[in-house]
């Protein structure tokens, strides 16, 4: 298959991915937004067309011309130097923009990329596939956006996208063990050929003290030992910026759970749930995740040592495409799928890193400070998006991503 035709299959591939995901929920959902940091569906299949319409075809297309500029305005997201743009609160707005407008600007962006790309026997131009690789990837995370940020507008209807549908179980469950790791100089960071973003460069030498790493995810059950033993009430188990923060906003258990005549309830995709014991706790904050590795007498493991783990495995797990949308109980031990894993690491650049001074710069070197390193992919992650190398990052009380807790421990 010559390049042209691969790289043409993956954009159709993706784009009609993130169509079907929409498709899931109603047409009216698409259109709200639940809080500041979640974006509606309408506005994520606009601006992952709008990166194609800004970055590829007016940079690289002669004689293009651009819809109009209240596209740029509604869809750009924190590209400063492409422009002015609608404040991030506001997306869920009223904005002079029907669906079946901006649908239609998906279709006309959808047509000028692949008419561009079919009459090209080469893309000569390496930033020029660069940026459409990156584009691709970019959409893929939208992905898993649209399907979390939709997730946390439907949980005050308590809406349901479909019956569940659930993995074969085996009758054995799978005991935790814990994989330990000697003392020594490891390599990290992203080493090969094809697709990586830029802050998963440059590939770097790391030294770390023996530790040992826990292979199964924290569970429901184990999760609720903490809360009856009082885990929300105890400050000595808080960091001072979770404890004010859990204290503020009168949190006492997990994202999506509630209580109801004594018992535990869990909102998920498929409605309102009992708390199904053996799968993995979901929707924590770094906040919670540390207060748990603390109860436990254990810690969270740096983004090092999850990635030297993960390099044990191969990509295997609970994603996207298995159509689940929610973590499920785990079958085998793993480093990948189901819940980003909390690290106690915080996104700061690699040694050597630097980003370019353009638009694309902006991707992910401008949001390197106060935000915690997360890793290992989702059960809305696709698949074929996620490395070993790969930094997913977040605020410490941010709960509304597939995030949940692996342990770890000294030597």
């Amino acid at each position: 298959m010559s390049e042209i035709n691969q790289i043409v299959g993956e954009y159709d591939k993706v784009r009609r991915q993130t169509v079907k995901i929409a498709n899931l929920f109603e047409e009216k959902d698409w259109l709200k937004q639940s809080m500041a940091d979640a974006s509606p569906i309408r506005w994520h299949l606009g601006h992952t067309s709008w990166f194609f319409d800004h970055f590829v075809l007016k940079n690289h297309v002669k004689n293009y011309q651009s819809p109009g500029k209240k596209y740029d305005f509604f869809f750009n997201s924190y590209y400063n130097l492409a422009g002015k743009m609608l404040a991030r609160n506001l997306r869920g707005s009223d904005i002079t923009l029907t669906l079946g407008e901006m649908m239609n600007y998906r279709t006309m962006i959808d047509k000028k990329i692949l008419d561009f790309l079919v009459s090209q026997k080469k893309i000569k131009n390496h930033h020029l596939k660069k940026v459409i690789i990156l584009g691709l990837n970019h959409e893929q995370q939208h992905q898993e956006l649209m399907l979390m940020d939709t997730k946390n507008l439907l949980f005050g209807k308590k809406k349901k996208i479909s019956k569940r549908k659930n993995r074969k179980l085996s009758n054995q469950l799978v005991k935790n063990k814990w994989m330990n790791f000697k003392e020594g100089v490891y390599q990290i960071g992203y080493h090969g050929k094809k697709f990586c973003y830029d802050n998963e460069l440059p590939n770097h030498k790391v030294y770390l003290k023996k530790f040992s790493i826990s292979t199964k995810l924290v569970n429901n059950e184990e999760y609720l030992g903490f809360i009856e033993d009082r885990g929300y009430s105890r400050p000595e188990l808080w960091l001072s910026d979770g404890w004010d923060f859990i204290k503020k906003n009168k949190i006492r258990c997990p994202l999506y759970w509630f209580k109801e005549n004594g018992k535990f309830f869990r909102y998920t995709l498929y409605g309102v749930e009992h708390l199904k014991l053996k799968e993995p706790v979901s929707h924590i904050s770094y906040y919670e995740a540390y207060a748990y590795a603390r109860w436990k007498k254990k810690r969270l493991p740096l983004e090092s040592e999850l990635e030297i783990y993960g390099k044990k495995f191969k990509i295997e797990g609970n994603f996207l495409e298995d159509n689940l949308y929610e973590p499920s109980q785990e079958l085998k031990d793993s480093c990948f799928g189901n819940l980003w894993q909390h690290t106690s690491s915080p996104y700061q650049p690699y040694p050597g890193y630097h980003h370019s001074y353009d638009a694309i710069g902006e991707y992910n070197g401008k949001f390197m400070n106060n935000q915690m390193v997360l890793k290992g992919g989702s059960a809305i992650t696709p698949k074929d998006h996620i490395r070993n190398s790969y930094r997913n990052f977040f605020y410490p009380h941010q709960r509304w991503m597939y995030s949940g807790i692996r342990l770890a421990k000294h030597l």
